[in-house]
C-alpha cells in the first residue's frame, strides 16, 4: 500500500467502534441527536443513519418500508438487537405514551376531534386551538399531516 494511503472502514466496522456493551443495553458513544445514535454512510450518497436502524438490518435484516424500529429497553442510545423490534410511528406513539415519555402529549381521540372541528374557511385552526387548549401550530401540524399522520 502506498504511504499516506488510507483504507477506508466498511460501515459495519465504523458501527462497532461505537458500540459499548453490557449485560442489557450496547450503547452507542458516538454521535447523538435527541439521544439517538447517529452514524454517517457514503454509499450511495452521503447521509445519516440512526445507529439502532442499522443495528436491526445488521442482526435481522431489512426493516419494511412505513416500519420505525422501537426501543423496548426505552433507552435511545441503546443498539443491542434483542431489545430492538419493528412498529408503526402510531405504535410508537402508543407506546410512549403509555410510558409517560416523549412529545406525544396529545391522545389519539383529541387528534381525531382536532380534524373534525377545523373546516377551512368556516372554522379556523385558531379557533380549533382556542376551542381545545391548544398551540395554533400543534393544529396546523395536525391538519395539515405533518404530525400524527398515521391517524
Amino acid at each position: 500500500m502506498p504511504k499516506g494511503f488510507y483504507k477506508r472502514k466498511t460501515l459495519e466496522e465504523r458501527f462497532w467502534s461505537f458500540v459499548k456493551k453490557t449485560k442489557g443495553c450496547w450503547n452507542w458513544t458516538g454521535n447523538k441527536w435527541k439521544g439517538y445514535g447517529m452514524i454517517s454512510a457514503w454509499n450511495p450518497k452521503p447521509r445519516l443513519l440512526k445507529a439502532h436502524r442499522l443495528s436491526y438490518e445488521l442482526h435481522k435484516g431489512q426493516v419494511p418500508k412505513g416500519l420505525c424500529v422501537l426501543h423496548s429497553c426505552d433507552n435511545p442510545s441503546c443498539v443491542n438487537p434483542k431489545h430492538l423490534f419493528l412498529g408503526t410511528q402510531l405504535d410508537n406513539l402508543q407506546d410512549m405514551r403509555e410510558k409517560g415519555r416523549g412529545y406525544a402529549k396529545l391522545s389519539i381521540e383529541q387528534v381525531k376531534k382536532v380534524r373534525s372541528l377545523y373546516i377551512p374557511y368556516k372554522f379556523s385552526q385558531q379557533k380549533v386551538a382556542d376551542l381545545l387548549g391548544l398551540n395554533r401550530g400543534t393544529v396546523r401540524d395536525i391538519v395539515l399531516n405533518k404530525t400524527w399522520k398515521k391517524v
